[in-house]
């Protein structure tokens, strides 16, 4: 959340296209209020299980016990699929930003596709080098970027605001483009409003390993920047879909209790149905309206985040994070078939036994 405003001036581009100032405008305030009930619905689930290890434990806590290792196992390599994408969603973004500099300073550079990935894959080695050679730095280097990011704010938008050329009022929220060339323009505006949610999102070998062979997809696309967004949306918002739909499944049915849970119920988690709320839990029927809420958000966003950014469609423009996508899901499932429902049980539980009680047994 704290770079939403870095990560909408990079990513505005794809909302101009397909919405336009109005679209940019309603996107950006359909994208607060979706996130804001999303993640209203993860904090419940934080204070009911604080934990780590996050979707795949809280998935493995709510889902039915015939099903519950599989759907956790299935939202684990969701999660893992969201992260690295979102590692090279980043290296990109800073590539491109540096390219996009290098133009602005030199009118006769001619930029190539394979630029950006040499870009991309320099910045991937900064990180790796800030976190392991000189990861004693490190926080020094986190403080230096807070302030960074706090000033950036006013030195960018001041100047936007006083310098830029001024416009209509009627232009900025009501002006709304249909640039991907769709049916409709409100589909134009949802395939737009990705750039807006993920302004909202904000192992180091492996992890770089991954994101350099992400960077391949831009060699041969000229919307390879979509295709790390979808992917990385796609794949966080599937396991955030998993947790809140059966979050909402469990409310409705009555399958969670407004108690403290005994050490022997905490032993038998997740096997155990006996789930109690934690100290934040939004009660009664607005509990509800705000999962349902989050939920259908989730739908929307999952839904139009694997669609291209404009039409005719061709293999260059093709959004393939479907198929990266799919590919998480399919080899996840099989695998767990053939071999991981033989060692993985589930996320591990941690119980605090009373001192005499261990003194008794």
């Amino acid at each position: 959340m704290l770079i939403t405003w870095e990560g909408l001036l990079t990513v505005f581009v794809q909302g101009l296209t397909n919405g336009g100032p109005a679209g940019l405008v309603y996107g950006y305030l359909l994208a607060w209020i979706g996130t804001l009930a999303v993640f209203t619905t993860m904090a419940e689930l934080v204070s009911m299980a604080p934990t780590s290890s996050g979707q795949y434990h809280w998935v493995a806590l709510l889902a039915p016990p015939s099903c519950q290792r599989f759907l956790s196992y299935l939202t684990g390599w969701l999660t893992v699929a969201g992260w690295q994408a979102f590692v090279a969603s980043a290296c990109y973004l800073s590539g491109t930003l540096i390219q996009g500099l290098i133009i602005l300073q030199h009118p006769g550079y001619h930029p190539k596709l394979w630029h950006g990935t040499f870009l991309f894959w320099a910045v991937a080695a900064c990180a790796v080098f800030v976190n392991t050679v000189v990861s004693r730095s490190l926080p020094k280097l986190e403080s230096l970027i807070l302030v960074l990011h706090v000033l950036g704010f006013f030195a960018i938008f001041i100047p936007l605001i006083y310098l830029s050329p001024r416009t209509s009022a009627s232009f900025v929220f009501r002006k709304f483009l249909n640039g991907g060339d769709w049916p409709s323009q409100g589909l134009s505006f949802f395939v737009g409003l990705l750039g807006n949610v993920f302004a909202f999102l904000v192992a180091i070998g492996v992890t770089s390993s991954i994101a350099i062979l992400l960077s391949l997809i831009s060699i041969g696309s000229t919307v390879a920047l979509n295709d790390v967004l979808s992917l990385t949306v796609a794949s966080l918002f599937l396991s955030y879909f998993a947790c809140c739909s059966l979050l909402l499944w469990r409310r409705c049915t009555g399958g969670i209790f407004d108690r403290k849970l005994t050490s022997r119920d905490a032993a038998n988690l997740p096997q155990s149905s006996q789930l109690s709320w934690g100290p934040f839990h939004i009660p009664g029927m607005w509990g509800v309206v705000i999962n349902i809420i989050g939920c259908t958000f989730l739908i929307i966003v999952i839904f139009f985040s694997f669609w291209p950014p404009g039409t005719p469609v061709t293999p260059s423009t093709m959004n393939y994070s479907v198929l990266a996508t799919g590919l998480v899901v399919i080899i996840s499932t099989v695998y767990y078939a053939v071999c991981a429902h033989k060692v993985y049980t589930g996320p591990v539980v941690e119980v605090m036994v009373p001192v005499m009680e261990r003194m008794n047994s």
